[in-house]
């Protein structure tokens, strides 16, 4: 039921954004749920170079009405290990037009980054993407970050990731692109297709790997 809610809402969004001239993505990757939201500025712009910010664990806040998934428990490390996924992804696209992480960490470490979602113009994080002269900053939290419980046989639990991104004009703090993801592994008797592809059961970082490769799989080169 939940899910239905978050999908009807989902629609609704995306024809409001739509009456509103913005070019809209959406795609439904199996195995996993992808949802993606583009501007036109996206395509246009020159989006490089990208400060990639510390993903967060997402706040009840930013959760509400949107995208609601259940309380299941996050690892401490999730949000270091999906930063550190989408860093090397965009790293193998972009090249060098990626901020390493170590001339972030140095420009971030005088400031108090907020939460996203309490900070909607992204002050604080558009103040440090100027420092590093990037034209674009990738936010991210994370939803869902369960590990497999069981080894790549055989499971009593399977791996559940669920992120949000997105990137931000430095310039302005519009949004250019935003995705979504969630998955929950399946058995081979709910997923046949999925499952052969894999032949195994993933770990949490493994899965969470595969839905960044998904959510940037369309990205302009």
């Amino acid at each position: 039921m939940g899910h239905e809610n978050s999908q009807k809402l989902f629609t609704y969004q995306l024809r409001s954004l739509a009456a509103t001239g913005v070019f809209i993505a959406l795609s439904a990757c199996s195995p996993g749920s992808v949802q993606i939201v583009a501007s036109p500025s996206f395509y246009t712009e020159n989006i490089t170079p990208i400060a990639i910010f510390n993903f967060q664990l997402d706040t009840p806040k930013a959760s509400e009405g949107q995208f609601m998934l259940s309380n299941s428990s996050v690892t401490p490390t999730a949000t270091a290990t999906v930063t550190k996924i989408f860093y090397k992804v965009l790293s193998n696209k972009f090249d060098s037009s990626i901020v390493s992480m170590d001339n972030f960490e140095k420009a971030s470490s005088n400031f108090t980054i907020p939460d996203f979602d309490t900070d909607p113009s992204y002050t604080v994080a558009r103040k440090i993407g100027k420092s590093l002269s990037a034209k674009t900053l990738l936010l991210g939290s994370i939803t869902q970050y369960r590990d497999r419980v069981g080894n790549a046989l055989g499971i009593k639990e399977p791996a559940t990731i669920g992120f949000k991104a997105k990137l931000v004009s430095v310039l302005d703090g519009k949004t250019l692109w935003e995705a979504h993801f969630f998955e929950t592994q399946r058995p081979m008797t709910s997923d046949l297709q999925g499952f052969l592809q894999r032949r195994r059961w993933l770990t949490a970082e493994e899965l969470a790997t595969d839905g960044v490769n998904q959510v940037l799989a369309k990205w302009k080169e």
